[in-house]
């Protein structure tokens, strides 16, 4: 696992496998699942996942802005890299993260059947990664003051 600090925030970002190797193994419960992506208790992450398809499903991008982790990349097909951009960019590009298919798949998606691994969650073939984040304004470690955001999508 790779700790990325950008502006005081700090960001648990999964650098390596999406698998999800000891982090679930098949004698693991749902609600320790989501724990330990989510490094939240369970019922809070499924709370806060919850509230961001629900901004997905409005279709508009500032409900779901207030759940993007900015700078936010994203993979444009046949791309060399990812595009990062700010959340003042983040709308003219909505469109295109958010197409219809890519917030279907979201949609219908359940956060324990998602990929995980320790810091996060992926979603799909749509390449969504939701992580666990610390607030905005906080300059100390986070927990328990963690919240799920967007933080990438491959195209």
């Amino acid at each position: 696992m790779a700790l990325v600090q950008s502006r005081g925030l700090v960001t648990f970002l999964v650098l390596a496998s999406l698998g999800c190797g000891e982090v679930c193994a098949d004698d693991t419960s749902d609600s320790e699942k989501i724990e330990r992506s989510a490094f939240m208790e369970a019922d809070l992450a499924l709370e806060q996942f919850r509230a961001i398809q629900a901004a997905v499903r409005t279709g508009t991008c500032s409900e779901v802005a207030e759940w993007v982790s900015f700078p936010f990349s994203f993979r444009p097909p046949n791309s060399r890299g990812p595009t990062v951009i700010a959340q003042s960019a983040f709308c003219r590009h909505f469109p295109v993260i958010f197409d219809s298919m890519r917030s279907r798949a979201f949609l219908d998606q359940k956060l324990v059947d998602a990929a995980v691994a320790k810091g996060g969650f992926y979603f799909g073939k749509s390449g969504i990664w939701v992580i666990a984040e610390c607030p905005r304004d906080w300059d100390q470690p986070c927990p328990p003051g963690l919240q799920l955001r967007i933080a990438s999508v491959d195209l």
